[in-house]
Parts: structure tokens; C-alpha cells; sequence
């Protein structure tokens, strides 16, 4: 058991390497075949692992102290936020491409999305904690995701690169939409207007 999800975890890391760093079309093409579910719920729960050693460690301060967290190995509501996102990401994309090209299986689209989102997820709340980079560092990460996200849509719903780039486009405006509206809700709620 201990060697299998040795092997798994280390797979892991290899595809996400290989997604990150040569993302097109023919490396998720070549990734359908390996869809399954074990993916990305290992791969949030290594996410969970990494922001529970920087709780432990204390170095985000801002995050909350120790003594609030007696016997906290994982955190599961972190997890469940985690894997939450991932799969909502994943429905968003579904639906934005859904309405003119057809379905794809759920577990295809989770496991790919789980191949870039992941791993762009943990480095993004890295740099969030290198001073100066609180915000930059993950508009970063999500710029690149939207990058990768262009190849990603191309082979499993079978898009040329034009409606690929429209599908991208109307993907990065639900976030700006969402912190726009967060934002003056804020202002009306506590600005007084």
C-alpha cells in the first residue's frame, strides 16, 4: 500500500512538471487516457499537507497561531474548501464550453484541471507569503492558468484555437465579475452609501 501511493504521488508530481512547464494540446491529449479520481483528491490533499506545514511552522503569521489548532494534523475544512474550488472550476468550465460543443465525462475534466489548478494553487500560496508578493504572486499563477486552461479545452471538446480563446476569455471574466460584485457589496454594506 505504502509503495503504491508512493509510486502514485510521484506520478503525480511528474505530471504536474510536465503540464506546468510544457502545457499543449498534445499533453493533455495524451492525458485523457489517465483520467481517474485518485488525481485530484491526492493532489488537494497535498495541498492541504503544504498549507498545514506552514500553519504548524508559524510562517504565516497572519493565518492564525498553534494554540488555536490543538492536535491539528490536516484541516479538513481547508480540504473541503480545496477540493471544493477544484471541482467548481471545473463546472464553470463545463458550462462556459457546454452551451455550443457538447459534454465530457466529469472525471476527465476534474482530473485535468486537477493537473495545473493543483499545482499552480500551492505555488500561488507560496508567493502569497513572500512579502511584496501577497497579491502578486497569485495573479501570477492564475494569468498562467488561464494560459494553460486554453490548451486544455482545445482536445477534450475538440476546439480550434479561436474558440478556444473565447472560451479562456469568458472564463477570466467570472473571477473579475465575482471580485467586482464581492467589492461593492463590501462598499455598500460598510461604506455607508
Amino acid at each position: 500500500m505504502y509503495f503504491r501511493l508512493k509510486l502514485l504521488i510521484r506520478g503525480i508530481f511528474a505530471k504536474w512538471l510536465k503540464v506546468l512547464f510544457r502545457p499543449s494540446v498534445v499533453t493533455f491529449t495524451s492525458e485523457v487516457s489517465n483520467a481517474n479520481w485518485a488525481t485530484p483528491f491526492l493532489g488537494v490533499l497535498i495541498f492541504v499537507a503544504v498549507y498545514t506545514a506552514v500553519v504548524l511552522t508559524g510562517i504565516a503569521p497572519w493565518y492564525g497561531r498553534l494554540d488555536r489548532y490543538p492536535g491539528l494534523v490536516f484541516e479538513s475544512e481547508v480540504y473541503f474548501f480545496i477540493a471544493s474550488g477544484l471541482m467548481l472550476i471545473a463546472t464553470i468550465i463545463y458550462a462556459v464550453v457546454r452551451r455550443s460543443h457538447g459534454t465530457v465525462d466529469y472525471r476527465i475534466r476534474a482530473y485535468l484541471c486537477s493537473l495545473y489548478i493543483v499545482p499552480l494553487g500551492i505555488i500561488g500560496y507560496l508567493l502569497s507569503l513572500v512579502p511584496g508578493l501577497l497579491f502578486f504572486g497569485p495573479l501570477a499563477t492564475f494569468i498562467y492558468g488561464l494560459f494553460i486552461t486554453y490548451f486544455m479545452v482545445q482536445p477534450i471538446y475538440d476546439l480550434d484555437s479561436g474558440i478556444a480563446r473565447k472560451v479562456v476569455f469568458r472564463i477570466s471574466l467570472i473571477p473579475i465579475y465575482a471580485f467586482l460584485s464581492f467589492f461593492i457589496f463590501l462598499a455598500f454594506t460598510f461604506g455607508g452609501f
